[in-house]
């Protein structure tokens, strides 16, 4: 399982704020991905904590709701009515394994090709008259033999298919048999219309919600605390010559628990006092092997006058 969420490493602090703190992160599909946190942990102030322990604990994701979208082009389409008002648009959410389907309206459309084509024909039946008319709808058409007579005809015929004016039109109509009886006993004559249809390439854009329910996680909890080798200079201090001895008691230490780590002020005297000490060192074995040279040498003028004489 991979990650469902990697939330900012966040430290909580308790009431030993400045000794131990707790610091979550790395949300988890599954218990056994939640490893072993890094064994430091640097905070804001850049102290830097080791840690202490960590544990997998429980933790429930909300639902989560999300905005979806998807643009389709639709070619070659047959009247703006043919194409869908609705779509299902899958949504995957990886960071917390889950795939929901939603399902959403159309939010815009625009006709970005169209072209008019031959090919489009449909059925039309008109009933028979007396001798010299026939009837359409409520219209007579005179009788001719060889092709019907329906100068000015064509949007009644489209209106009687059904079809829109704006994307069809007839261009001729010819009969497509002989007279004969219809279930009443009406006499009918079929007739085929022909025409072209409108096409046009659509680019449709549909949105809505994606709603991811809630789900159950695993998050790491790691708790931090300061290292106990801070505390160690505190007891013992180091020389120039490598002798150990003990530190002294000071206005800074008197009175502080043995345990409790020695504050940024306090090591910076410790250090300016070992400092100290070793140029204090260095500054009197220097004096010191001056004063034995000039002895030395006035020993020795000493001794080359009296050898002359």
């Amino acid at each position: 399982m991979g990650i469902i969420k990697c939330l900012e490493v966040r430290a909580e602090t308790g009431p030993e704020a400045a000794s131990e703190l707790t610091v979550r992160c790395g949300i988890q599909a599954d218990p056994a991905d939640c490893t072993e946190p890094d064994s430091r942990y640097k905070n804001e102030d850049g102290i830097l904590y080791e840690l202490k322990s960590w544990s997998a604990v429980p933790v429930t994701l909300p639902s989560l709701s999300r905005k979806v979208q998807k643009e389709i082009l639709y070619e070659q389409a047959e009247g703006a009515a043919a194409l869908p008002d609705t779509i299902e648009i899958t949504a995957e959410d990886k960071e917390r394994g889950q795939t929901v389907t939603a399902v959403c309206p159309m939010e815009e459309q625009e006709a970005v090709r169209e072209e008019w084509q031959d090919g489009f024909v449909f059925t039309v039946t008109f009933h028979t008259y007396g001798a010299e008319y026939y009837e359409l709808a409520d219209r007579l058409i005179p009788y001719n033999d060889e092709e019907p007579e329906l100068d000015g005809c064509g949007e009644l015929l489209l209106e009687l298919a059904g079809l829109s004016a704006e994307d069809y039109r007839v261009t001729h109509v010819q009969w497509s048999g002989g007279i004969y009886e219809d279930e009443t006993g009406n006499q009918c004559r079929d007739a085929a219309a022909f025409g072209q249809k409108r096409l046009r390439d659509y680019r449709v854009k549909y949105s809505g919600t994606a709603v991811f329910p809630e789900k159950q996680g695993w998050q790491t909890v790691a708790v931090y605390r300061l290292p106990q080798t801070i505390a160690e200079p505190a007891a013992v201090a180091e020389t120039s010559l490598g002798h150990s001895r003990p530190l002294e008691e000071t206005e800074e230490t008197a009175g502080l628990p043995a345990d409790r780590p020695p504050t940024l002020w306090q090591r910076i005297t410790y250090m300016l006092m070992i400092t100290i000490a070793a140029g204090a060192v260095l500054f009197f074995g220097g004096l010191l092997l001056l004063a034995i040279l000039r002895v030395a040498k006035k020993t020795r003028s000493c001794y080359n006058r009296k050898k002359m004489k």
